[in-house]
């Protein structure tokens, strides 16, 4: 790496820290280094050099805002005041991260888990469940948070407490074959991608025929899919976060389409990454101002659902209404991104926080978790 953040251990903190000792959850003694896993940037930038397409995100605003990204973050945790600098170990490559753990995990107090996506190079539950198995503790999302990316499963347990969820579908190469449904149009979609990938106009079908076409089409680049209710209304988004005790709900953010006509109501993947492409469309964005009695109800359901699935730290969920306004529970992501053009870091802010605050607070979340342990 070209310079000291991104060596996985910094120059300026390979020494052997200074320690307090402390009685681990083993019973054996315990030092305080305190391990930070950051965005590794220059992987990805080099990965996607070799391999053009792979990282669509990799354009030169969302490269900076990721180094500001890290910056801020070293910066909150080495001027913490219940953190030592001199203890603190900072990584990017999750693999070098999981060796020096399994290596040192006696001595360390806790893992600041801050990087939201670990690329292609180790699948995004490992790192949660090495913390678990070394009894470390750690933020970021955990071991039941990530059954929330499958789709099938969030629903089928939303559907259980009562929270509401478009009627769906699972699909399969093996099951493709097999699907009944007699109510149209449906939405086809990956069952756990994110950020609307796969998600195109074409996605919405109006009989057997289309049905067959598309899910076979999509069973080529993802192995399960949902065949789901189409809810023809706004989107709305949420973003909780836990601050000790307090679980908060942050602004509730309301997405219009206007000038759709006979479109669907989709924020398609191309729209995410391109919004020239809506041409007269228009996607607006705005805090929610509807009736405040489904606004109580959103609220209050991913609230249920941040607790269901035992989220650490922060969440960010996301609605879309049926014809009669009423809203349904459509993603769950137990480890949102905080970029500048994410849909949480614009929760966060109209809520009247800022990024250096979301991470002060996740600290302090974990720190005082230890501290009432011990």
């Amino acid at each position: 790496m070209p310079d000291g953040f991104g060596n996985p251990m910094n120059e300026t903190f390979k020494g052997r820290a200074f320690s307090t000792s402390r009685e681990g959850v083993d019973g054996a003694q315990k030092d305080e280094l305190v391990y930070l896993l950051l965005y590794d940037i220059d992987y990805m930038v080099t990965h996607e050099a070799k391999n053009p397409g792979t990282y669509r995100c990799m354009t030169t605003d969302y490269i900076d805002d990721s180094r500001r990204i890290n910056e801020e973050i070293k910066q909150v945790v080495l001027e913490h005041p219940r953190i030592n600098p001199r203890n603190v170990r900072f990584f990017m490559d999750p693999y070098k991260l999981i060796s020096d753990v399994a290596r040192r995990y006696d001595r360390i107090k806790c893992v600041l888990n801050f990087c939201d996506d670990f690329s292609d190079r180790t699948e995004l539950w490992s790192i949660p469940v090495l913390f678990e198995m070394f009894k470390l503790p750690y933020c970021g999302y955990g071991p039941k948070g990530i059954q929330s990316h499958n789709k099938f499963y969030a629903y089928s347990i939303a559907k259980q407490i009562g929270v509401p969820v478009p009627e769906s579908v699972y699909i399969t190469k093996d099951t493709a074959n097999d699907i009944k449904i007699d109510q149209f149009p449906v939405l086809v979609k990956p069952n756990d991608a994110g950020g609307s990938e796969g998600i195109h106009f074409r996605n919405l079908v109006h009989d057997k025929g289309e049905l067959e076409q598309i899910i076979w089409e999509m069973l080529e680049s993802f192995k399960e899919l949902l065949v789901c209710e189409y809810l023809p209304g706004d989107e709305i988004t949420i973003g909780i976060m836990r601050r000790e005790d307090e679980i908060i709900p942050l602004a509730v953010k309301q997405i219009q389409f206007i000038n759709f006509t006979t479109d669907p109501a989709l924020y398609t993947d191309d729209f995410k990454w391109d919004e020239s492409l809506l041409g007269h469309r228009e996607i607006r964005v705005k805090i929610f101002d509807g009736d405040p009695a489904i606004k109580e109800q959103v609220v209050q359901d991913s609230i249920t659902l941040f607790k269901v699935f035992q989220c650490k730290d922060f969440a960010r969920l996301d609605w879309k209404c049926d014809g009669e306004g009423h809203p349904k529970f459509i993603d769950f992501n137990e480890n949102p991104m905080f970029g500048a053009e994410s849909s949480f870091l614009w929760c966060l802010k109209h809520a009247g926080y800022t990024r250096r605050d979301l991470f002060s607070i996740i600290i302090d979340n974990l720190l005082s978790a230890i501290d009432g342990r011990d």
